[in-house]
């Protein structure tokens, strides 16, 4: 492609040849303003309500009491989320991982890459009948996978977010809890 082959791709190279150097970088100018707003309008309008209110109690930088795991996930965006956790110990980091949600309409899928391996695959189980504060609550399963099988979130209060992990059955349990980072 010429340096030019973008504006010359949207203005057609006829404009290039007729209308001189001089008006072909201000036309590359406009374009570069007009792709640049159109940018930024929208990444500010985001998502809407709907889109963004389901899991949106799950956003944000959560980290244990001792501060030797943390778990960030970012809003909603084009229907996923991206989230990563990092466990520490004394001489530096002990484990990372990556995962994405990608919130469906009638269902959401986890994908997670434990050190960077993956991915291992979750879908969103059926609330438990009679939950309360289901509306912050999810759980994710593969009953395929070794362990965990079951993942489940629960939002407690504004500053407090648990985790699960465990077997299918709920055996083999293991407790996390995070507070929001900085508290």
């Amino acid at each position: 492609m010429q340096p030019d082959g973008f504006v010359n791709d949207v203005l057609g190279d006829t404009a290039h040849r007729h209308c001189g150097a001089s008006l072909m970088t201000h036309a590359k100018r406009l374009v570069a303003c007009a792709l640049a707003t159109g940018l930024i309008a929208g990444c500010a309008s985001g998502p809407s309500a709907d889109e963004s209110g389901r899991l949106a109690w799950l956003a944000g930088c959560w980290e244990s009491a001792d501060g030797a795991n943390r778990e960030i996930w970012t809003g909603l965006t084009g229907g996923l989320m991206f989230g990563h956790a990092v466990t520490f110990q004394e001489n530096g980091l002990r484990h990372f991982e990556q995962a994405r949600i990608d919130l469906r309409p009638s269902t959401a899928i986890y994908y997670v890459y434990p050190e960077g391996q993956g991915p291992i695959v979750f879908v969103e189980a059926d609330p438990a009948p009679n939950s309360e504060d289901a509306e912050e609550t999810i759980s994710f399963i593969n009953p395929e996978h070794d362990f965990p099988q079951r993942i489940s979130y629960m939002r407690s209060g504004r500053n407090a977010l648990s985790a699960t992990i465990s077997k299918l059955d709920g055996s083999d349990a293991t407790p996390l809890s995070w507070r929001k980072c900085g508290r």
